[in-house]
């Protein structure tokens, strides 16, 4: 990591796509090899229905064994951190802090209507 870039990637845990990881996984193998991505995963509440019913909030090992499989493959290191916070903003922007990034990736949420993700 001494050499490689800092990437911080926000995963949105209920979408199926992960656009951001995608980027993060493509930078790792062809543009900067040798990358330490940091996942910061959790749930745009203001977009999802975060009733017990809704099955797109319960993740298991194997979802996140399918995300750092990616990275692992790309050969780039990788650190995480889950995050249950209601004010996304302030969350992200002290992951980043903390983390000290060279490259933030976010998802793109066409459907949002407000929020995070919004374009």
């Amino acid at each position: 990591m001494a050499d490689g870039r800092k990437v911080l990637v926000i995963i949105e845990a209920t979408q199926n796509q992960h656009l951001a990881l995608e980027r993060a996984v493509i930078t790792s193998e062809i543009k900067e090899p040798g990358s330490h991505v940091h996942l910061f995963i959790s749930v745009d509440n203001e977009n999802t229905k975060l009733s017990a019913d809704n099955d797109d909030l319960y993740s298991d090992d194997v979802w996140l064994n399918a995300i750092t499989d990616k990275l692992k493959n790309a050969g780039a290191s990788f650190s995480f951190e889950l995050c249950w916070s209601n004010e996304w903003q302030k969350a992200v922007l002290a992951s980043a802090q903390r983390f000290q990034p060279n490259h933030i990736f976010m998802p793109d949420s066409q459907g949002s209507k407000k929020g995070l993700f919004s374009n």
